[in-house]
């Protein structure tokens, strides 16, 4: 109840409301959503208290005890107030924009958009103010740990984040904006290429052997899947010539080079 008479308050600011006749329905006179008790922020709270307990107990040692425990009623506020904020939008999508948009990818990422947004920010918070006092670190040799890992971090992350922004704007499983996941995931590596130069080194025989066995494993465990590839095609008729080549360009950049590359720093 609380999660809908929030949701009809900032509405009812830009949009003239409709009665669609069940008090779990809410929207304008052109748009609306039937919010389910799932739905309604309860399962964020859940996985924001989770993810705070495995964090604090994860880094117990480096954060400040008692004041990280307000990291929880923070998370369980800030959670509540993202997915109070995702409703809105998606009417708001759906009422002014696309109704496309707002059932297909909006619907299905901005929850998750939500949740990490507010998951790096509470972590954010808990770097500066939850250090115990006195804590002992040599303050250049923590800045040049912290900056070898957001290099290795920082490339998968912009990648993850870029695909879940061009998702919650696509209305179908085409995914128009790809190029931008490529561009901002190769932006991000060119931006940290001086720290993997010690990364750096041509691979031996036994490397390139093993490499090329997953390669042909994978072609063959993988089923052939004709129809997406039918499914592919022809969304890629729908672009002009010249966007179809860009496209495809940047599928195989992205594809070939920037995912491998941000998977290896990341996970090895």
């Amino acid at each position: 109840e609380i999660t809908l008479q929030s949701v009809k308050w900032i509405l009812s600011a830009f949009y003239p409301l409709a009665d669609h006749g069940s008090k779990h329905i809410v929207g304008t006179l052109s748009f609306a959503v039937d919010v389910a008790p799932q739905c309604s922020g309860i399962e964020g709270i859940g996985m924001i208290l989770v993810f705070l307990g495995l964090y604090v107990w994860m880094f117990r040692a480096q954060l400040r005890f008692p004041a990280v425990f307000w990291l929880f009623p923070i998370g369980v506020i800030a959670i509540w107030t993202a997915n109070v904020l995702r409703i809105v939008t998606l009417i708001a999508i759906g009422s002014s924009f696309s109704s496309e948009i707002a059932l297909g990818g909006f619907h299905s990422q901005a929850g998750w958009i939500g949740f990490c947004g507010v998951s790096l920010a509470l972590i954010l918070v808990a770097d500066r103010v939850s250090r115990p006092l006195g804590h002992a670190v040599a303050t250049t040799t923590r800045d040049t740990s912290a900056a070898s890992v957001r290099a290795l971090l920082v490339p998968l992350m912009v990648s993850l984040g870029a695909s879940m922004l061009v998702d919650a704007a696509s209305s179908g499983t085409f995914r128009h904006g790809y190029p931008l996941i490529a561009v901002a995931t190769l932006a991000a590596i060119w931006f940290y290429r001086d720290h993997y130069r010690r990364h750096l080194g041509l691979p031996d025989a036994a490397t390139v052997g093993i490499a090329l066995a997953v390669f042909v494993a994978w072609l063959l465990l993988v089923p052939p899947a004709p129809e997406r590839g039918a499914l592919l095609a022809a969304d890629l008729r729908e672009l002009p010539p010249g966007l179809q080549i860009l496209w495809l360009a940047f599928r195989v950049a992205g594809s070939v080079i920037a995912v491998p590359i941000v998977e290896e720093l990341a996970f090895r």
